[in-house]
């Protein structure tokens, strides 16, 4: 037994080493919370920046919390588009490239901590108004312009 610890403390010493000059550097990006929260924790990054976790509120409150590369953070409780009655997303642990996202939460019906998966849904954007009188004002001036090279 006293040659096997030995061994392993002389393959800790041998397995040292210092970084050189040409070692990898980082840049720090602050991560931080929700409005509300107190604090947060980072648990994983996918290959676009996502980073899932969860934040603390100052009562104690854990919710599960996204972030992407520009370090903007939001509760995902408050991205589901549909919920489940007592269930809250209280801790995010990984995440694909594809944007699922796995973890659990606390069902208050049941009173168990239980997992989730959320998967991205498709959204559609809704052009604002004064996008549509842009491009309404646009077909209005192809048209005048059609109509002059007609006559």
């Amino acid at each position: 037994m006293k040659k096997l610890v030995f061994i392993l403390a002389l393959f800790m010493v041998i397995g040292f080493s210092v970084p050189s000059e040409s070692a990898t550097t980082y840049t720090l990006t602050e991560l931080l919370p929700p409005q509300g929260a107190v604090s947060g924790v980072a648990n994983a990054i996918n290959d676009s920046g996502q980073i899932v976790g969860f934040s603390t509120d100052a009562s104690g409150r854990t919710v599960a919390t996204i972030w992407n590369a520009a370090a903007w953070s939001c509760d995902l409780n408050t991205l589901l588009v549909q919920s489940i009655a007592g269930f809250e997303l209280q801790v995010a642990k990984g995440i694909n490239d594809s944007g699922q996202i796995v973890g659990y939460g606390y069902d208050s019906n049941t009173g168990a901590n239980e997992a989730f998966l959320l998967t991205p849904t498709a959204t559609t954007a809704t052009p604002e108004p004064a996008t549509m009188l842009l491009l309404g004002l646009g077909l209005m001036g192809v048209a005048g312009v059609r109509r002059k090279i007609k006559n």
